[in-house]
């Protein structure tokens, strides 16, 4: 289950060498974390591959997860 309005935004934006902007991974839908969740849970649950959920999440650490933590779940990576 979705817990807040779609939104599309990028995570971080960082300089990179010759003053290029890398852009990260674009958020299209948020899933606020439940007690009991696992990371596996969550993309069973929204039907994405736990690969793509790493990439749009990205530093995410999964034996950390904690209530009220905000995970992308839709967007692109």
């Amino acid at each position: 289950m979705i817990h807040a309005e779609p939104k599309e935004f990028s995570f971080h934006e960082r300089a990179v060498g010759s003053g290029a902007v890398s852009k990260g991974p674009k958020c299209k839908s948020v899933f606020g974390v439940r007690a009991g969740d696992t990371c596996f849970a969550i993309t069973q649950l929204v039907n994405i591959t736990t690969n793509f959920f790493l990439s749009i999440n990205p530093n995410l650490v999964c034996n950390e997860l904690f209530v009220g933590q905000w995970l992308c779940v839709a967007g692109t990576a």
